[in-house]
């Protein structure tokens, strides 16, 4: 099928079942890869409802990090679902740090505005170094970059297509690109 020396696959090509095929045919048995991340995902707020019970006055359902989640999966992530954190400082701290221990980026959904106080801004303001920025587009405004010993944290803004937009334009190329994607946008 291939002449002996003849270059297969360029550098960044994603490795399908059918590339799998191709290599097993010509015995290459290891080659070089960029693994895929482990990517921590969280929506943050004490409004926020997952389990299907009722509504109560205030409240709204989750679903950035279930959105947020299946994105992440079709961006050819390994997605760690890290549910839905209450506006507590302690426990977000604690899911934070926990997440820079164990994956290889942390996207947040919620809290990234620039209005009042916020738990997700005093949280990795303290333990990250984070930029907090509001982009010239609209929806997406609110965003935050930065790292949590040394492992990239996207924080994304809480309405739903904001943070569509966000991960979209933002996370998705640099996640991407940290897997060795040469084509890291759509």
């Amino acid at each position: 099928d291939v002449m002996i020396g003849e270059e297969l696959f360029l550098a960044g090509t994603q490795i399908t079942p059918a590339i799998q095929g191709v290599l097993a045919s010509v015995n290459a048995r290891q080659v070089q890869v960029f693994p895929r991340v482990k990517v921590a995902v969280l929506s943050t707020g004490d409004e926020l409802i997952g389990d299907g019970s009722p509504l109560l006055p205030g409240q709204i359902r989750e679903s950035n990090k279930t959105m947020l989640a299946g994105m992440l999966a079709e961006a050819g992530c390994d997605v760690i679902d890290l549910g839905v954190v209450r506006d507590d400082e302690a426990e977000l701290e604690r899911v934070l740090r926990g997440a820079a221990g164990t994956c290889d980026a942390i996207v947040s959904s919620g809290g990234v505005s620039m209005g009042d106080y916020d738990v997700v801004k005093a949280v990795l303001g303290k333990i990250a170094d984070m930029t907090w920025m509001q982009m010239a587009i609209k929806p997406a405004k609110p965003f935050a970059f930065g790292q949590l010993d040394g492992v990239p944290v996207f924080g994304l803004p809480g309405n739903p297509v904001s943070s569509m937009v966000s991960f979209e334009l933002m996370a998705r190329p640099a996640l991407r690109q940290m897997m060795g994607h040469t084509h890291i946008s759509r």
